[in-house]
């Protein structure tokens, strides 16, 4: 079993040292919430559906709300297509090579990570605004199943892996008045487990409220 990273004994607390330090600046942080479909991509794609989640963040607007930054958490429980997935080993002890027929069944999987990110305005009309940006994820995943080959082994492995990587998001924004807006995004997280084994790709399309914590100006 792999060490396994625990983002809420640092992360957290930069979180709530970053919304203090907002606060106590008198600038116009925002609280948010995310509800998101996650599509996993690639190696995840073939073996996991889709699923809902939701996020929480907190940012701050600068300049007129031109730029925008955040540091938020996801949490995501994947369920996979198949019970049971056919897989081979060669066995290769003697002269003969020999071909094993087995199976994956793996029956649980999640990922907790942790973002920062920073978007700038690309066009404004009237109330809305269309944002475009790029940042970091970084965090755990957990995945337990049990795996089989005829006449050789039976066994349920648990894994804890650090992962990390970038992240890129686009968003349209409604400013429905000086605290509140509404927002449809996107994010793409091109992740991947810190020792290279795993590539843990995925899409986000969620749509979410933030509140203003100060009002801007009209």
């Amino acid at each position: 079993m792999k060490f396994c990273f625990r983002p809420h004994k640092h992360l957290t607390k930069f979180l709530l040292f970053f919304i203090a330090t907002g606060i106590c600046n008198n600038t116009y942080g925002q609280l948010g919430i995310v509800a998101s479909n996650v599509v996993p991509r690639g190696d995840m794609g073939r073996l996991f559906n889709k699923a809902n989640t939701v996020g929480l963040y907190y940012g701050q607007n600068e300049a007129y709300d031109a730029i925008k930054i955040r540091v938020g958490f996801l949490y995501t429980n994947l369920s996979v297509r198949k019970d049971t997935v056919p897989v081979y080993q060669v066995n290769s002890s003697n002269s003969n090579p020999l071909i094993v027929p087995g199976y994956l069944a793996e029956y649980r999987f999640y990922m907790l990570y942790f973002y920062t990110d920073v978007s700038l305005r690309l066009w404004r009309y009237n109330n809305f605004s269309l944002y475009a940006g790029i940042g970091l994820d970084a965090g755990t995943s957990h995945n337990e199943f049990n795996s089989g080959y005829e006449h050789v082994s039976n066994d349920t492995v648990s894994n804890n892996y650090n992962i990390a990587g970038l992240r890129i998001n686009s968003s349209i924004e409604y400013r429905v008045n000086a605290q509140l807006d509404i927002f449809a995004e996107s994010t793409f997280n091109s992740l991947s487990t810190t020792d290279k084994s795993n590539k843990l790709s995925h899409y986000t399309f969620g749509i979410g409220l933030g509140y203003h914590i100060k009002k801007r100006d009209e």
